[in-house]
């Protein structure tokens, strides 16, 4: 067998492998395993909001995120402890904004898996709507599994 052909063959495979074994175990983060240091959102990295795009065309009509938000001193905390108290519904797609400057959530859940663009920007409005000056995505609840959609300054 040619050299090429052998090098383009092992490619192949190592992404089929990549793809089949390593990417679901990267997935969302399950909110029912989250660590009691980082809560229900767990670590928001660059490798888990790249997992949010993967399934973004999934979630909603409209795909939103991919910002990177910089909080105001404790709002990151304050933003981790209110999602821990959000009401997630199984199998129901949920988005969240965050003020970053105060740490408020503001969830949107969707009346089915999919969400319309409507739906999906809900929380956003709200959040518009209560005077905040800085609204942004900071996760998706998709399929049990919850998404981060924005990088915190520093990659936290």
């Amino acid at each position: 067998m040619p050299q090429k052909l052998v090098l383009a063959l092992a490619v192949v495979a190592v992404i089929v492998v990549a793809t089949v074994v390593v990417v679901p175990r990267l997935g969302g983060h399950d909110a029912t395993t989250a660590s009691a240091a980082t809560g229900v959102l767990g670590e928001c990295s660059a490798t888990r909001v790249a997992q949010y795009a993967g399934i973004a065309d999934e979630a909603a009509t409209l795909i939103v995120g991919g910002s990177t938000l910089v909080y105001g001193e404790g709002a990151m905390d304050r933003t981790r402890a209110r999602m821990d108290e959000a009401e997630l519904v199984p199998d129901r797609t949920a988005f969240f904004v965050a003020d970053s400057q105060t740490g408020e959530v503001f969830q949107g859940t969707c009346d089915a898996e999919k969400c319309t663009a409507e739906e999906a920007t809900r929380p956003e409005t709200a959040c518009l709507r209560s005077g905040a000056a800085s609204c942004v995505f900071v996760a998706v609840f998709f399929k049990n599994e919850m998404y981060c959609v924005a990088l915190p300054a520093g990659g936290e």
